[in-house]
């Protein structure tokens, strides 16, 4: 019976995820609650079907646990994850369980998933557990039987995820109940349904196959050994890839682009007054090295000819997808850098500036424990750092850490542009604690935000917003709204402003021209008196994404 609610539970909320999605207190598609308590669903239901055929439920409630673990995705599917966590480790090794036993592991789901969280708010789903487990262990106690103690759990969580909006003031501004309560009782409500009698087709655990799937990362291989050209030539304008650091005092970023800019294309030159990463392809390396050696030393210097490098991709290509690259892939390295991105041009920023490995996702697709589990342990690493840069990927890195088999730090990095920050201060030479340090100091230096649109009309801080209109957050809150794209840019920048700031860096985003991006920047420099740098990020649902510092 376990591994078919499981498996009611995984299907309903996929069913329903759409909706838990929309339920965000900032009216913008980037609402992710309902795809990644899925997915982790998804996880917990596949374990169970293929750790065995046993119905013990301790064994297929640890099979979930694990599965859960390993599939958590965002900070929904982490504490979902603990919730079957702290289940599992109450049913212990039983082979069946008591109406008793069930409740009093609803209370121990409860107690795991509060602890997985530092700073715990009512109002959320652990309001919305915990209330249900309360209720669970009442009526177990006067005699409840097992449908019994499931139907008035279900019904105290329906009770309590009506009340979230009463014990957070974003929801009722907003008029929304909380995502993670609202996904948590439509799997409780798929799972009650089949033991009330609703009948849903299992696959056997025998035999049991499921299609195959390509991961973020698998995707990146993919499609980096498809032809670039439209017979699977290149034609190279430059050859040389050229990538050094420089690090001095008083280092000039513009008269470096300025020098530099007629010598090559993909010029990228990012840092500060006293450490400045440059990347461009050339024909002329040593003349690039020349010009930039006079404004301090340089380090790291990596010059590959491009054309061989086509070429030896030309001979390797093959019509199938390769393997994903494993530890012997790789060359070993004292300190990984692992990271998380979307939109080709942030990622191959990120990989510019000495990423390890970037994983793909973001916003509206988080990566699993897994997902980052795997990059840290193929980095062929001694030890990694990890830049989740998104709040909701923050616990599962962090979990992903803690699996991991080498010393891991996550660096909090909230944001795109705070990743860029702190990649900036990584150094191979220093330790994990002092890069970790460095890190922390580049994100405190730098303010960033981001501008969208609004999908809804909405209510939010007191600020009215229409649907169309576009949003200037930064920090999770609203800054700026709007109907003219670069107007509300600029009164962003300007909000972000102290008097020490003299740089702002706008990444634009998959929906906007370069042209406009190249207009703004220039508008920007007149009317705030700053230096502005543009970066082809390609990112999804922000328009763009920026830092002042």
């Amino acid at each position: 019976m376990f591994r078919t609610m499981t498996h009611a539970a995984a299907e309903r909320l996929e069913a329903e995820k759409a909706r838990v999605d929309a339920l965000n207190v900032f009216p913008v598609a980037d609402g992710d609650t309902g795809t990644n308590m899925a997915l982790t669903l998804r996880a917990a239901a596949e374990a169970v079907l293929q750790s065995s055929d046993s119905d013990s439920l301790g064994e297929l409630a640890e099979s979930a646990a694990q599965g859960a673990l390993m599939g958590a995705r965002g900070n929904s599917g982490v504490i979902l994850s603990q919730f079957l966590r702290g289940f599992a480790d109450s049913i212990g090794d039983r082979k069946t369980a008591t109406p008793l036993e069930v409740a009093q592991a609803f209370v121990a789901a409860s107690q795991a998933a509060y602890g997985a969280v530092v700073n715990p708010v009512e109002g959320t789903m652990l309001t919305v557990g915990r209330e249900a487990a309360e209720t669970a262990v009442r009526i177990a106690e006067v005699g409840g039987s097992l449908q019994e103690v499931l139907e008035g759990a279900l019904a105290a969580a329906s009770v309590s995820l009506a009340n979230t909006p009463n014990l957070l003031a974003a929801l009722r501004e907003a008029g929304v109940v909380d995502a993670g309560g609202e996904g948590l009782v439509v799997a409780a409500r798929g799972a009650y349904e089949v033991l009330n009698g609703k009948p849903v087709s299992v696959p056997s655990p025998a035999g049991a196959t499921s299609e195959a799937t390509v991961s973020p990362s698998d995707a990146q291989d993919v499609e980096t050994n498809q032809p670039i050209g439209e017979d699977g030539d290149n034609e190279i304008t430059y050859r040389y890839c050229t990538e050094f650091v420089i690090r001095g005092l008083g280092i000039d970023r513009r008269s470096i682009k300025r020098d530099l800019s007629d010598l090559g294309d993909s010029l990228l030159v990012v840092g500060h007054d006293e450490m400045v990463k440059v990347h461009i392809h050339t024909n002329h390396p040593g003349l690039v090295l020349e010009l930039c050696g006079v404004r301090g030393q340089l380090f790291n210097i990596h010059i590959d000819n491009m054309e061989e490098q086509t070429r030896r991709a030309a001979e390797k290509r093959v019509p199938k997808a390769p393997e994903p690259a494993g530890k012997e892939d790789r060359p070993p390295v004292g300190i990984a850098v692992i990271t998380v991105a979307s939109g080709a041009g942030c990622i191959e920023l990120l990989k510019s500036l000495g990423a390890t490995s970037v994983i793909e996702g973001g916003q509206t697709m988080n990566p699993s424990t897994q997902e980052i589990l795997n990059a840290i342990q193929q980095s062929n690493a001694k030890a990694a750092l990890v830049l989740p840069n998104n709040k909701n990927v923050l616990m599962s890195a962090r979990q992903a850490g803690h699996l991991a088999s080498i010393p891991v730090t996550v660096v909090p990095t909230r944001s795109f542009c705070e990743g860029i920050a702190a990649l900036l201060r990584f150094s191979p030479e220093a330790s994990l604690a002092e890069n970790a340090k460095q890190m922390e100091v580049a994100i405190d230096e730098i303010a960033c935000a981001e501008v969208t649109r609004a999908v809804r009309d909405a209510k939010v801080n007191s600020i009215e917003v229409k649907e169309g209109d576009y949003l200037g957050i930064s920090n999770g809150k609203i800054l700026v709204t709007g109907t003219d794209r670069r107007e509300v840019v600029r009164q962003l920048v300007a909000a972000l402003m102290n008097e020490d700031s003299s740089l702002a860096t706008l990444y634009y985003g998959k929906d906007v021209e370069e042209e406009e991006a190249q207009q703004l920047a220039q508008q920007l420099q007149e009317s705030l008196n700053l230096d502005v740098e543009i970066y082809r990020g390609e990112q999804p649902v922000y328009e763009y994404l920026l830092s002042v510092e």
